[in-house]
C-alpha cells in the first residue's frame, strides 16, 4: 500500500515538474518573441525615421551609427529578458519530493526482495 502511494506521489511531483517546465519554456518564447519584435520593429520603423531626423543635423555615418547602436541596446534588453528565468521553488520541490518518493519505492522493493529471500530459505530448511 505504502509503495502504491510512493508511486502516486512521484508522478505527481514528476507531472509538476513537467507542468513548471513547460510553463517556464512557454514564458521565455513570448519574451523571446518580444525581443525578435521589437528588434525587427526598431529595425523598419525606427531606422527610416531616425535617419532622417539625425541627418538633417549630423552626417550620414553618425546619424547610421547611432540608430545602430540604438537597436543593438534594444535587442540585447529583450534578449537577455528572455534568457532569464530558471526553474521556480515549486518546481525544484516537485523534483525533490519525486527523486525521494523514488529512492523510497527503490527500498520498498529492495526490501521485499529480500523478505522473499529470506522466505524462501526458511521454507527450505
Amino acid at each position: 500500500m505504502k509503495t502504491l502511494r510512493l508511486v502516486r506521489v512521484a508522478a505527481e511531483a514528476e507531472r509538476l515538474r513537467w507542468q513548471r517546465f513547460a510553463r517556464r519554456l512557454v514564458v521565455r518564447a513570448v519574451l523571446g518573441a518580444i525581443a525578435a519584435f521589437f528588434a525587427l520593429a526598431a529595425v523598419v520603423v525606427l531606422h527610416g525615421l531616425g535617419y532622417l531626423a539625425l541627418r538633417v543635423q549630423m552626417s550620414p555615418l553618425v546619424a547610421a551609427s547611432i540608430i545602430l547602436g540604438v537597436d543593438v541596446v534594444l535587442a540585447l534588453l529583450f534578449g537577455v529578458l528572455a534568457s532569464r528565468g530558471g526553474p521556480d521553488a515549486i518546481e525544484r520541490e516537485a523534483l525533490v519530493v519525486r527523486q525521494t518518493a523514488v529512492a523510497e519505492i527503490g527500498k520498498t522493493f529492495a526490501l521485499l526482495a529480500l523478505a522473499r529471500t529470506v522466505a524462501s530459505l526458511l521454507r527450505r530448511r
